[in-house]
This record gives C-alpha cells, structure tokens and sequence, in this order.
C-alpha cells in the first residue's frame, strides 16, 4: 500500500462530516467490537525520545517533529552489528529521518559516518558508508544519461564484495534494494529479472540473519499482486506468514493480510475476507502505521456489509471510522465515504447520500489519481443519478466509470507484456549456466518468436476472417427475422408463422387467441413495459392466464418470456440496422426495448441472434 498524506486543508465539506460522525462516535454503542484504539503515539515513525545531543526533522506530511541520534547509532552498529534494535534504528534513519533531510545535509551524515568507520575501524560500519552513499544519490533518481546505470553498477560492486566476505545478508538485502530501484522508476523488465535470484537468495535465510526478510517477500509479492499473477504473490505472502515480524517498520503481515482480504471480497467470498480484515484489526504487532491499519480493516468490514447489503449494520460502523480516516489515510475516507453514500441510496435517503459524494470528491482531490477509487466514484454517481431519476447524468457517470475500468485494465495489461521480457531473462540465464553463449541464445529465440509470431499472424487472419464471415451470416438472418429483409422464404414463412410444428397441436381456440395475443402486443407494443407478466397480458385479453400460457406454447413452442424477448430483440435489431443507433448507447437501446438491465439484454439477444450486441454493431 502506498501511503499518502497532504498538508492542504480538507474541504468544508469534509470537515462537517467529520464533526458529525465524531458525535455520533462519541454516543453510539460499539456493538461490533470494533472500537478505535488508542495508541501511546501515533506511530508514523519509530518512538525516539527527545535526548541531548540529538538531532532532528521536522515531518511536515504529518505535522511531527523526529529525533534521531547519528552519532550514538554509527557507535553502536560499530560495537554490536546489525542487531535487531540496531536494524530499526537504520530503517528509521534511512527511510523516515533521512526522507526529510536536504541533499547538503545527507552528505554530511555519510561524511559522519565515513569518519566513524575510520574511528572504530569497523568494516561493518564501512560498508553501510558505501551503501548510504547510493542511496543518497539515487533518491530523488535521475535516470537520464549514464548516471543511472553506473550508479547500478556501484550497487552490484557492493553485491560482489558481500559475496567474496560471505555475507549473505547484505547481498541479498543490497539485490533487493536493486529491485526496487528499477520498480521504483518502471523499468520492470529488469526489475523482475532480479526479483526470483532475490527470492532465492532469502530462501537461505532465516529472520534472525536478516530481519528485513518479511519486508523482502512483502515487496516481491505486493508487486506479483499488482500485475496480477497472484501463483507468485501468495508465494510470497505465504512466506510472509510463516515469518515473525521483529522489526517496527515490519508491518508486512498487514499488508499480506489486506491483499488476501481484497482479493476474497473481490471473489464475493465476503466471509474469508472478513477474516482477513479481522485479523488485521485484532493483531496486537505495534508497527509503523498500526493505526491506518486499523482504519482499513474497518473500512473493509464495513465495505463486507454493505456488500451484503446490511446497511443497518454498515452505517454506524462507517460514521465511528469516518474522522479516523480522514487523520490516519485518504483513500479509506474516500472509500468510507462513498459506501457510506450507497446506504443511504440503498434506503432512499437521498438527501443524505448527495453530501457524502461532495465529501469523496474533495477528499480525491487530495490524493494521488487512484483509478480503482475513481471507478468506485463515478459508479455510486451513476447509481444516485438513476435513483432519482435522472437518467441523463446516471449514463454519463456510468460511462465515466466505464472509462476508469478500462485504464486501469491497460495499466496491468501493458505491465503484463513486461512479465514476457522476465522470462526472457531466466531464459537467458539459464542458457549461460549451460555455457551458451549469448549470441546463440538471441538468435535461438528471435528465430523461434519470429516463427511463433508469422504462425500466429497467419492463424490469427484465417481465424479473424473466417469470424467475420461468420458474424456477418448470423447479422443477415437476425435482420431477415426481425422483419428488415424480407426474401421470398422469409415472406413464406410469415404467411404461416402461427403454424405448429409440435406433436401437440393447437386447436381452433388457441389459433384465434394468439392472433388476438400478436395483435395487442405488437399495436399496443406491451413488450416495452419491463414489468409486463403473463397475469397482466391475461388482464388485457380478459382470459385465463393458462389459456394464454397454452396458446403461446403449443403455437410458437416456447413459453411466455421467450415470446416477449423475441419481440424485444426484434426492436433491438431494427434500432441497431438503423442509421441514427450510434447516438444511443446499448444500455438506452436495452431500455427503450423493455429489458430493465443491460445484462439480461445482452444475453437474449446474443441466445437469439448468436452474437453479442457489441458484435452486431461492429459487423453489421
């Protein structure tokens, strides 16, 4: 999970919600055990007390002044190595204190630490100096010209020499640190070249070797997760499980434990996610950012409940967490927001439910583009808009929504292409291990991906013509059915359409009660009311609704809501072989048709016509 905060005031909007939720926090019963906790600080960073001597930053993305002591942490990785309270002190002064040092003053703390070494005479202490040298210049990173990649270079150097002194936990920690460069700037060929020798390497390990082992396994598997290749994410997830955390800036397990939640409540498997969100909030690990996890596992729960639909349940828990939020972690307030916002739709409370979705506006302008959240938003629009009529602007959002889906689909898709390129180098690396050499192996696989590709080129023209001709039969006999083109067979087989062909064969009666049925449906067009039955088709005839049913049935051979779809789809052809359909969406067209959902619409036609009406379209 990426953590981010702002300065900037939150909107007014934002600020009366919270101040109601707080009240009705503050008087309401906590039936579902999941109070807010309180913590002795807030835990954005390591608890480091105010001394003399120390120095300190002032942390403006949380208002907080840290203190850290340079001096006393070089004499103690001098004196007792990478201890455990000596590997929470170096996380905290590499990635918190140092996060808000200026350039000018990093230098002098490695000039600090260089003359340490030197003192001490601490190879230990001199190896952090070189490995605190990179890391000062490569973040901020320029990755123009060649001072990246000697940079690189520079790290694979320390790598060598970790090997050659038999440190195993420093090459494996200075390899991860590789990988999350080239993450870091998305150059994920290379990062993921990397990542299984990193994996491999932590496989030797255990926690008291290297401490940052959880970290490690969290890393590689948040990014699998990310691209969606989730046999190697819960690998390492499990891994991470199976580990005890020791370090405070070790809060993995909660990041592992959120992934399982959101990939079962994306299943609908609302149970096991709620395990999982469980879990996070009964964890007793005091880590960094213990209470935004709280916050999220609350939001997950409450997200659980409304998934359920038990908004009852959901609203109160969401009002408790909304100001806690708001303070810990943006996105949940957006996410508490906008489900919050669904109850109140949900129970008509439509009044109620508009403040909620200014509220998750202002706070998305917050934060970074998140366009998971961004969907989310446009969807609860839509369904607002629908709610209370406004049709118009419910399409528009759901069109927003649309469009958010789709770019975040690209955005893993085109990361998808560049897993290929990691198993190109394994591909690669396993040829040299077998003393191959290089130019053999490129011209093995650009002989065989070029063969592959003309293969599937050829394949892929035959399949994609032989579809078309296919696609365009099927159009030619819908629109002849529907009426459009009418030939000599198709004039013939109108004349007798109320023939049967079954063994139970209509009577008199039931030939002269559907050609009443064909006359009201088509002169009335009943089949355009959604909530048209087989009782309200009696009620207009004035007869039995078994007599109806038998008429329908022994006449055209299927049953009621065959008979009314057939009639449905019918329009639908004719709007979509029209000129003007481009201006309606297949949604307006599944409405104007009677259908009430897109989807029930989209799978009549396509059991009728044998293509979806996105096809029809395209080949029409």
């Amino acid at each position: 999970m990426k953590l981010t905060y702002t300065k900037n005031s939150i909107k007014p909007a934002a600020i009366i919600l919270m101040c109601m939720f707080a009240v009705a926090t503050a008087i309401g019963q906590v039936s579902d055990g999941l109070y807010i906790k309180e913590y002795a600080w807030r835990m954005h960073s390591l608890y480091y007390p105010k001394t003399p001597g120390c120095d300190s930053v002032y942390a403006d993305r949380y208002s907080e002044m840290w203190y850290y002591d340079s001096d006393s942490l070089f004499r103690k990785i001098a004196a007792e190595g990478r201890t455990r309270e000596v590997e929470d002190l170096l996380q905290h002064y590499y990635f918190q204190i140092m996060d808000y040092m200026p350039v000018e003053k990093r230098r002098a703390e490695h000039g600090k630490m260089n003359e340490a070494a030197r003192r001490y005479g601490s190879s230990l202490l001199k190896n952090e100096a070189d490995f605190m040298e990179i890391i000062i210049e490569m973040y901020p990173l320029d990755t123009a010209g060649n001072s990246f990649e000697a940079k690189i270079d520079k790290m694979n150097e320390l790598v060598e020499r970790a090997v050659r002194r038999g440190d195993r936990n420093s090459e494996c920690m200075l390899l991860f640190e590789i990988f999350q460069i080239y993450k870091t700037h998305k150059n994920y060929a290379k990062a993921f070249s990397i990542a299984p020798t990193v994996l491999q390497k932590a496989e030797l390990l255990t926690v008291e070797e290297c401490p940052m082992l959880r970290i490690i396994y969290s890393f590689i598997g948040n990014a699998y997760y990310f691209f969606e290749d989730y046999d190697r994410a819960f690998f390492c997830m499990r891994k991470v499980e199976s580990l005890n955390g020791i370090l405070f800036a070790d809060r993995h397990s909660f990041e592992v434990k959120e992934k399982f939640a959101l990939y079962y409540a994306s299943l609908n498997q609302l149970d096991s996610s709620d395990y999982y969100f469980r879990s996070m909030y009964d964890s007793n690990e005091k880590v960094r950012f213990r209470a935004m996890y709280d916050v999220v596992a609350a939001s997950g729960i409450a997200a659980n409940m409304v998934k359920r639909h038990e908004y009852d349940r959901a609203i109160p828990l969401l009002e408790r967490w909304y100001p806690e939020a708001v303070r810990e972690y943006y996105p949940s307030a957006v996410d508490i927001t906008v489900n919050l916002a669904e109850c109140f739709i949900c129970k008509n409370q439509f009044s109620k439910a508009l403040p909620l979705i200014d509220s998750a506006r202002a706070l998305m302008a917050e934060i970074p583009v998140n366009l998971m959240l961004c969907e989310k938003l446009y969807k609860l629009q839509s369904n607002y808009y629908k709610a209370i009529g406004n049709a118009q602007m419910a399409i528009l959002y759901n069109d927003s929504a649309r469009i958010a889906a789709m770019q975040h689909t690209a955005k893993t898709d085109a990361i998808i292409i560049l897993r290929a390129e990691q198993e190109l180098f394994e591909a690669e690396k396993a040829f040299k291990d077998e003393k191959i050499t290089l130019q053999q192996s490129r011209i093995f696989f650009i002989s065989v991906i070029f063969m592959l590709s003309l293969s599937a080129f050829v394949v892929l023209i035959f399949l994609y013509r032989k579809k078309q001709a296919a696609y365009r039969k099927l159009i030619v006999k819908s629109r002849q059915w529907a009426g459009i083109i009418v030939t000599e067979d198709r004039k013939s087989a109108l004349d007798s359409e109320l023939e049967c062909t079954q063994i139970d064969l209509p009577d008199a009666s039931d030939l002269s009660l559907m050609k009443e049925i064909e006359l009201l449906i088509s002169g009335k067009e009943l089949y355009k009311n959604p909530a048209l039955t087989l009782d309200i088709l009696a009620k207009e005839l004035q007869v039995k609704r078994n007599y109806v049913s038998r008429a329908i049935n022994r006449c055209r051979n299927i049953n009621f809501n065959a008979y009314i779809n057939e009639y449905r789809i019918k329009e639908a052809i004719q709007i979509l072989s029209g000129s003007n359909h481009g201006k309606k969406s297949i949604e307006d067209i599944a409405l104007q048709v009677g259908f009430n959902d897109r989807s029930v619409f989209s799978r009549a036609f396509k059991k009728i016509t044998g293509l979806p009406p996105g096809s029809f379209i395209s080949n029409r």
